[in-house]
């Protein structure tokens, strides 16, 4: 006969069951029992609020405030920038270097596009004006063909009318 298998708590990925659990306690802390520390309320890292630091001023916390960050190569291993790294600045300034040498080819592409169309705008009007100039020869030619043929009618004409002149009568007495 086979039983049915219990089932057992969850197990979370810390290893602690996901069931009810007691209510936590808080730790004692270690200088309980000294006279005027370890009454009132405290901070989340344990401090007393309210609580003098060293230079006697009473913070938040229980304690001073923490310095500034320190800058310059007393800084250690965020020198130059307290924010990164060296190899963060070093990756930064890398990143930086290509986007600008992108830029200045992106700049170069549009400056030889730019050259290139304003060539062939160029070549375009150079071409109109071989055009226009050819248009213009053209026109002149047939403007003096027409004047010459105007001047050849007129001398067929004059020569016709001095041929009629020369032109010996007919005898009309025999």
């Amino acid at each position: 006969m086979s039983h049915p298998p219990t089932p057992s708590p969850a197990v979370s990925s810390l290893g602690t069951s996901s069931g009810p659990s007691a209510p936590e306690t808080p730790l004692p802390r270690p200088d309980a029992g000294v006279p005027g520390v370890g009454s009132g309320p405290v901070s989340a890292d344990g401090a007393p609020v309210g609580a003098a630091g060293p230079s006697g001023k009473p913070t938040a916390t229980g304690g001073d405030p923490l310095p500034p960050p320190q800058q310059g190569p007393a800084a250690g291993s965020r020198a130059g920038h307290p924010h990164m790294l060296p190899w963060e600045l070093q990756a930064a300034l890398e990143r930086l270097q290509l986007e600008v040498k992108a830029n200045e080819e992106a700049k170069r592409q549009h400056l030889a596009a730019a050259q290139e169309k304003e060539e062939a705008k160029r070549k375009d009007l150079a071409a109109a004006q071989e055009k226009e100039e050819a248009k213009r020869k053209h026109l002149a030619a047939a403007q003096q063909a027409e004047e010459d043929t105007q001047k050849l009618k007129e001398e067929i004409a004059s020569l016709m009318t001095q041929a009629r002149q020369e032109e010996p009568e007919p005898d009309t007495e025999a």
